[in-house]
């Protein structure tokens, strides 16, 4: 090869070299380029995240946060309107229990929580304010059911459904209305929906004006503060106030597969509901358990007379009830039962029984009474359950002694007490004999 071609390749190769920097350098420059824009442009992000607010449709709030805050809303609004509230009330120089609050300051505070559109819509003012709310002339208590949310930039939109109750839990009406929510300000205005007749609220259209809300005073809300009691004790007072005010809503709130084995069918739990009233009214949580087995979680609470409500959550707000732990077999008491000896078992089966007969479920501890015992005692059910109610107390409260075992047989004797102090009490011989899965039989003597 002569020294021209060798000059020729090594200029060649030059070239190729300069221009391989050449692209590498545009390279880093453009990425360098692009790297800049994002560090000083820093909407460019946020604009392809920005939502759409109207392409968003209502949906159903599971979250117990807004529920219970929006329902707390409609509470603030019903203790305002009540032209009767305790609070207007107060006495006099001479001692004397009188309204303090004029009827004027009550519409301006009621004008206050009504939305702006509302007002504008019907031409409201503070003097006519009452001609487009509902009356409300004594205490009444709101038991929120379902609340449907649309979102909006400004404030959020709500529907919502409800009943409301007396202070003895007396059903008065069902409630419908419009809640729109400024959590910006933690503010809310009211629409109310008047002459609704019961539907489904899913067929009532919501639109979100998206609105900001002033501060009025009047019309300022807190978030709810959660925690399990407190979940636990809305649970409770809402099934407690569906059970005694709307027994029909009540029952749709039990578990399926248990309503049909315990109740058989409405009527069934409507008689169970006008049989334990007085105890129904009564009742408050006494003590509770939160079971968590992955993501299903339940409440396990007693009341002060040892009754069952168990509230399985379905999706944060919605629940469904079990009433007793004796109608189907739990998870827990299962895994409790099955390593247990006889002496446990059968133990369990004895509370099981008592509790049932707190209960007034006589259906179910008549079927557990051994037939021999059954045939020689009783003509049927309904001689069965006045020998109850003559001999037996209106809440039993057991405590085991002593036991033995007499071929495969358990014998308790056991004190039955009608209350906690032990006021009156009697001694009892329980035989029980166990039988396949979690079935037994049982006989008793009271001495």
């Amino acid at each position: 090869m002569n020294i021209k071609k060798i000059k020729k390749l090594i200029i060649i190769g030059m070239v190729v070299i300069v221009v391989f920097i050449l692209l590498i350098a545009i390279v880093l420059n453009s990425k360098k380029k692009s790297n800049d824009v994002q560090e000083t442009d820093p909407e460019a992000q946020y604009d392809d995240d920005r939502i759409d607010y109207s392409r968003v449709g209502k949906e159903k709030v599971a979250d117990n946060m807004n529920f219970y805050t929006i329902a707390e809303c409609v509470q603030q609004y019903i203790d305002v309107a009540n032209i009767n509230n305790e609070n207007y009330y107060g006495y006099d120089d001479d001692a004397n229990y009188i309204k303090v609050i004029e009827e004027k300051d009550i519409k301006q505070r009621v004008y206050n929580m009504l939305s702006e559109k509302y007002k504008t819509e019907n031409e409201i003012n503070v003097d006519n304010v009452f001609d487009y709310i509902d009356k409300i002339e004594e205490n009444l208590i709101f038991i929120p059911v379902e609340i449907y949310q649309l979102k909006g930039e400004n404030s959020n939109k709500y529907i919502v459904y409800g009943f409301v109750e007396d202070t003895l839990y007396n059903y008065k009406k069902d409630l419908y209305l419009f809640v729109n929510q400024d959590d910006k300000n933690s503010t809310f205005s009211i629409e109310p929906i008047l002459n609704r007749r019961e539907e489904d609220i899913e067929n009532i259209e919501i639109n979100n004006e998206n609105e900001l809300i002033e501060s009025n005073g009047d019309n300022e809300y807190s978030n709810a503060e959660l925690s399990d009691i407190y979940i636990v004790k809305q649970y409770f007072n809402r099934y407690k106030s569906m059970s005694l005010a709307k027994p029909n809503l009540a029952y749709e709130y039990l578990n399926k597969g248990y309503r049909e084995r315990r109740f058989k069918n409405y009527s069934g739990f409507n008689n169970y509901i006008e049989d334990n009233r007085e105890k129904i009214y009564k009742t408050d949580i006494e003590k509770y358990l939160t079971n968590i087995d992955g993501t299903d979680v339940s409440y396990v609470c007693l009341d002060q007379d040892k009754r069952y409500y168990i509230f399985n959550e379905k999706n944060g707000v919605d629940f469904e009830v079990i009433l007793d732990t004796y109608t189907l077999d739990t998870k827990d008491f299962l895994k409790k039962y099955q390593s247990a000896d006889n002496k446990t078992k059968s133990g369990m089966n004895i509370q099981r029984f008592f509790e049932a007969l707190n209960n007034k479920d006589y259906d179910y501890a008549y079927e557990r009474l051994a037939d021999s015992f059954k045939n020689n005692y009783f003509n049927g059910k309904d001689s069965f359950k006045k020998f109850v109610e003559q001999h037996l107390f209106e809440n039993n409260y057991i405590t085991f002694n002593s036991y033995n075992e007499e071929g495969d047989l358990s014998v308790f004797q056991i004190t039955n007490s009608d209350s906690k102090e032990n006021v009156n009490s009697k001694n009892m011989t329980i035989v029980v004999k166990l039988e396949e899965t979690t079935d037994y039989v049982l006989s008793f003597n009271i001495e």
